[in-house]
């Protein structure tokens, strides 16, 4: 299992377990589930609508966000703010979803180009071939699967 596996693991494992968290480690939390996934601040600054460095903030400390800014977050995180047994997703299931996205994106671009050529794969090698990559890009999960 590697480290990242792991750390992920971890994380679940903690936020599964119901145990209230100081409100002093929710922006450790953040960085956290933030590197566990492999998003860049950049990346989830777009997606809350703020700035790289008010992630950067945040992260150091949770007291100069604003409750719409922690609920974006929360969104954006499947809840993994917050302890609670009763979580949509677990992480792994997020880079799983995500890795989906973004090998049936790099698929489609690769085989529209085939296409053209009258040389695109039929529909079990599409899939055997989807299959593979997402499973590959969910081993290591990294910035460039948060791409869009």
């Amino acid at each position: 299992m590697t480290t990242s596996a792991l750390k992920i693991r971890q994380l679940s494992e903690l936020t599964k377990s119901g145990n209230p968290m100081p409100v002093f480690k929710f922006g450790r939390r953040l960085k956290d589930i933030r590197k566990s996934l492999g998003m860049t601040q950049k990346q989830v600054a777009k997606r809350l609508g703020i700035t790289r460095q008010a992630v950067t903030k945040l992260e150091k400390n949770l007291s100069s966000a604003n409750l719409q800014t922690l609920e974006r977050y929360i969104s954006i995180f499947n809840g993994y703010l917050l302890m609670s047994v009763s979580l949509p997703v677990t992480l792994e299931e997020m880079i799983q979803r995500q890795a989906g996205k973004t090998a049936e994106r790099i698929l489609k671009r690769t085989y529209a180009n085939m296409a053209l050529e009258n040389q695109a794969p039929d529909d079990k090698t599409y899939h055997k071939e989807l299959d593979e990559l997402t499973r590959e890009l969910t081993k290591n999960p990294n910035a460039s699967l948060w791409e869009e």
